[in-house]
């Protein structure tokens, strides 16, 4: 509204038919959005000279899907931290360990995202940044959490086969020592417990970003077929050349000697639930679709090119979008000042700028929501995944809508037959689906 030539004068009306001027009636709502989340410390670990607290965070009694923040070091605010499902940390280091009250503020201008986009990032350095007083926070140790629950799993509560008693045991014992081994730093202490290819797995995800567990969640060992899913552990990650924090949900897949297989970002709770809990399908369906998603965001983090080119079918109708600046001589022409260049791509062009890609970038980070499954009339287990999606890379960003034309007959060799991505929504709200592609 700042940038705007009119401003000032722009209204809104609300339902019930009073106007508000939206440059003091937007800043209100984002005041009160900050106003309704709570943070609370979780579980502590303290020593001498450091201090690392796990945040619980939620918003109107409900865990934040994301959130972005930095915390008061003693001496300057910190990097970027992306909480995630609800789960936050501070670490602190010397004297600050001491502190008798966290403080921390949320992020709401997005200086590093704003820096893939020239005209944005000009726009931001022109004017002055609206303060929103409830945007920082003071955290006391003694403070109860609203919600005075411990960390669980991310589906918890889903009505999932779980692993017998007597098994758990034996697998929440390796799933420790893993962990053990990860906050030790003896990463190749715990090559015993996985498969060569989980090991490889292994190995790329704790270099994907100096690896931390946060920590002592509970877990929950699911029964799939002849593998269990153990869900799950969070870790953070941070980068050398990024100000930014990500806090993900590690998956562990065991198979059925008891070797962990694979390990995956989980999805976020919503969008996980929204499959979980859709009891329309049976029990298997639903993993299927759960582990796709997630091995799926995993190997463009890990950048695993082979994996990616696996699931690829060789025909497969592959359609990737560009946003592309037109002169300012056309800005009428183009609504948003900005036109969608859609190119189809054979597999082996995909594969070849995917290789490129993942060279010229440090990271990079999916974050998936608003997902829409549906299930082809024919075919077996053929779905198709309408799926909004967050792409954030260390020179690159975007925020578009992913469809997804994916066989899960075999759900060890998943084939992807058809990907589109746009950036925005078609008319009626519309994304590219299975009857785009009959």
């Amino acid at each position: 509204m700042k940038s705007h030539p009119q401003g000032n004068d722009i209204k809104y009306t609300d339902e019930n038919g009073n106007s508000h001027l939206m440059a003091t009636w937007l800043p209100k709502q984002i005041n009160d959005i900050f106003a309704d989340i709570d943070i609370s410390i979780a579980e502590k670990e303290i020593e001498k000279g450091y201090a690392l607290y796990t945040l619980n965070i939620s918003y109107k009694n409900n865990k934040v899907e994301n959130f972005d923040y930095s915390f008061w070091d003693g001496t300057d605010w910190s990097n970027i931290v992306s909480a995630r499902n609800g789960i936050g940390l501070i670490e602190l280091f010397g004297v600050a360990s001491d502190a008798k009250q966290l403080k921390l503020k949320a992020e709401y201008i997005f200086e590093g995202e704003a820096r893939i986009d020239r005209e944005l990032e000009d726009v931001l350095k022109k004017i002055d940044p609206v303060p929103f007083r409830n945007s920082y926070y003071t955290i006391s140790h003694d403070k109860k959490p609203k919600q005075n629950k411990p960390l669980k799993s991310d589906i918890a509560e889903a009505p999932l086969t779980e692993v017998s008693t007597d098994f758990q045991q034996t697998y929440k014992a390796d799933i420790a020592n893993v962990i053990n081994g990860i906050k030790a730093g003896k990463y190749e202490s715990v090559q015993p417990y996985f498969t060569a290819q989980g090991y490889d797995i292994f190995n790329r995800l704790i270099t994907y970003g100096n690896a931390k567990v946060i920590g002592n969640p509970e877990l929950r060992f699911i029964k799939f077929e002849d593998k269990v899913i153990c869900r799950s552990v969070p870790m953070s990650f941070n980068f050398k050349s990024n100000n930014k924090q990500f806090i993900e949900n590690v998956v562990f897949e065991i198979n059925n000697e008891g070797k962990i297989d694979n390990l995956s970002f989980g999805l976020s709770g919503v969008a996980l639930n929204d499959i979980v809990k859709k009891d329309v399908w049976n029990e298997r369906d639903r993993m299927i679709l759960v582990s796709f998603l997630e091995n799926y965001k995993t190997a463009y983090a890990l950048k695993r090119l082979e994996y990616i080119e696996q699931i690829f079918a060789d025909d497969a109708l592959i359609i990737t979008g560009t946003l592309v600046k037109v002169k300012p001589s056309e800005v009428n022409r183009y609504k948003g000042n900005r036109i969608i260049q859609y190119n189809r791509q054979s597999k082996e062009q995909y594969i070849k700028n995917l290789k490129y890609s993942f060279e010229s970038k440090e990271y990079i980070n999916l974050k998936f929501e608003e997902s829409k499954i549906r299930k082809a009339g024919k075919g077996g287990d053929i779905y198709g995944v309408q799926i909004k999606q967050n792409y954030f890379s260390s020179n690159y960003g975007d925020v578009g809508y992913l469809f997804l034309m994916v066989d899960l007959n075999n759900p060890d060799e998943p084939v992807i037959h058809v990907r589109t991505w746009q950036p925005e929504l078609g008319p009626n709200d519309s994304v590219y689906g299975l009857s785009d592609f009959n």
